[in-house]
């Protein structure tokens, strides 16, 4: 018998395969909805696929929940610049990265990731 494929993540959104988070925050009340995880490429070990939704306004589609070996962190919808770097589509202020720790280290229990020896993105020097 064949090994069953994993899941895509467009398979996972039609059978209703994700986990709901509801985070308050100073600036933002986050309504997400995290999908199961795909094997990284690179230094990225697992990623999730989420949408954020911010003050049941503001819908985020193409973020990811990305884990490296030393952090966790959210990554938005991004597009390559003309010097070959990738740059974000969403701006964040130092209190909202913040704010965003609390969001990951929630995320983190809600998918299983020990985080005693990871830090969030507020912890460390992230590639963007």
């Amino acid at each position: 018998m064949a090994a069953k494929k994993a899941a895509t993540t467009k398979e996972a959104k039609k059978e209703n395969k994700f986990k709901e988070l509801k985070v308050s925050g100073e600036i933002f009340e986050y309504n997400i909805r995290i999908f199961p995880k795909t094997a990284g490429k690179g230094k990225i070990l697992n990623r999730w696929y989420m949408t954020m939704e911010l003050n049941n306004a503001l819908s985020i589609k193409g973020c990811y929940l990305t884990e490296t070996e030393s952090n966790v962190f959210i990554t938005f919808p991004q597009y390559s610049g003309k010097d070959g770097k990738w740059n974000s589509y969403f701006y964040q202020s130092e209190e909202l990265k913040k704010e965003l720790d609390t969001v990951v280290s929630k995320l983190m229990k809600l998918v299983g990731i020990d985080g005693d020896e990871i830090a969030t993105d507020g912890d460390s020097n992230l590639p963007f």
